[in-house]
């Protein structure tokens, strides 16, 4: 109980925004009981929470609430994950498993960070004769997603299937950075105007190689992953993220930047006629790209990652494989004048933090003796801020 607690005092200074919001705690391991500002179950904390309030939920082997509606401003913070597969994470390496969470008419402002969410049992499946969208839809339609229907939503540093903004009114300043969609898919589904999407430093990967054949309607993805699909009217920045093993992306009008697509016999397809696209790195030549490719798009031909990543771990499931790569150059890397660049999810002003870590400051370490004599005892206690 020492560790849960120490965690949670920890993350309890990193409190930034107004001082008269409350902080609540979500933890439904076995032992933690409701009380003051402490819930067991993730919708109830939500209920009882105010606008401007914090929701910290801690992790567990047991998931938290199915479907959580939030309809006012709240900033909802989980520890990140893949704790234990990564160094300085956290000293309690379960993450807070989440399902679906809808953003209501009401929740601007809201933020979302450092969760995994589950799948609660239904694969992306897709048949020969399944067309892309259509499953994708049908897999949206009960299964774990995060949905948007409001301005100024902030989705950041988490493990996702699916972010769906149902942009029937007009939205603006949706935020969706340094996730991990593997697999996993953000669209749109409305038809109004939504101004300034950022899609930035997200890691996609695709689980499948591709069909014979594939097309714009027709990819025929055992899971649809690696994918952004837009409608018309969304304006949108996609930049600096990986695509791992192949992608697909619909969007108009945006501006797709600084990204990293390594895939070798795999389905990617870019249907779009007035993006502009500026130093993107391909391992292979990408049709679909009209404007703006000409002199600003690399294609690099490679069949071994291993050229552009570090493969740190040595397992391309995990983040830390897809730093780039030290010692000699890496194609990720490149330069403007006398300053050093890079491209995909560890680039850029605001890089990829591995492990889904926020800047709440994590403990990650507790030394404390087996036991206790005397009248006192010393505990190292370690923190990090990412």
């Amino acid at each position: 109980m020492i560790n849960r607690f120490l965690f949670f005092v920890c993350m309890l200074t990193a409190g930034s925004h107004a001082v008269s919001a409350t902080i609540w705690r979500v933890n439904n391991n076995p032992g933690v009981i409701d009380g003051v500002n402490t819930f067991s179950a993730l919708d109830a904390a939500v209920s009882a929470a105010a606008a401007d309030d914090t929701i910290f939920i801690e992790g567990s082997v047991t998931p938290y609430s199915a479907v959580v509606t939030v309809d006012k401003t709240l900033y909802i913070l989980g520890p990140g994950f893949y704790l234990p597969v990564n160094v300085e994470t956290q000293h309690i390496k379960n993450s807070a498993k989440v399902g679906r969470i809808v953003f209501a008419p009401g929740s601007q402002g809201s933020v979302l960070a450092g969760v995994e969410q589950i799948n609660p049992g239904t694969s992306f499946v897709n048949a020969a004769t399944t067309a892309f969208a259509a499953n994708v839809t049908a897999w949206g339609t009960a299964n774990a997603a995060v949905l948007v229907n409001d301005s100024n939503i902030r989705i950041l540093n988490s493990r996702l299937y699916m972010v769906e903004i149902q942009n029937d009114r007009d939205l603006k300043n949706i935020f969706i950075q340094k996730c991990w969609f593997g697999p996993g898919v953000i669209r749109t589904t409305g038809t109004s105007l939504v101004a300034q999407l950022v899609v930035g430093n997200n890691f996609f990967r695709n689980e499948t190689a591709a069909p014979a054949t594939a097309n714009a309607d027709n990819l025929d993805f055992a899971t649809p992953s690696g994918s952004i699909l837009l409608s018309d009217n969304v304006t949108a920045n996609i930049n600096n993220n990986t695509f791992y093993r192949g992608f697909r992306i619909v969007a108009k009008n945006s501006i797709i930047a600084n990204n990293a697509f390594f895939f070798t016999g795999n389905a990617y397809v870019i249907t779009s006629t007035t993006n502009d696209y500026l130093r993107n790195l391909f391992t292979n030549p990408v049709g679909g790209m009209t404007n703006g490719d000409a002199g600003y798009n690399l294609q690099y031909i490679t069949s071994n990652p291993l050229d552009w990543f570090s493969g740190s771990g040595g397992n391309d499931l995990y983040d830390a494989y897809f730093l780039a790569k030290s010692g000699s150059p890496s194609p990720l890397k490149y330069e403007i004048g006398a300053n050093e660049y890079e491209r995909g999810m560890y680039g850029g002003l605001s890089p990829y933090i591995y492990s889904g870590l926020t800047s709440v400051p994590a403990v990650y370490e507790i030394v404390m003796p087996v036991e206790v004599t005397g009248t006192g005892f010393d505990v190292t206690v370690k923190v990090r801020a990412h």
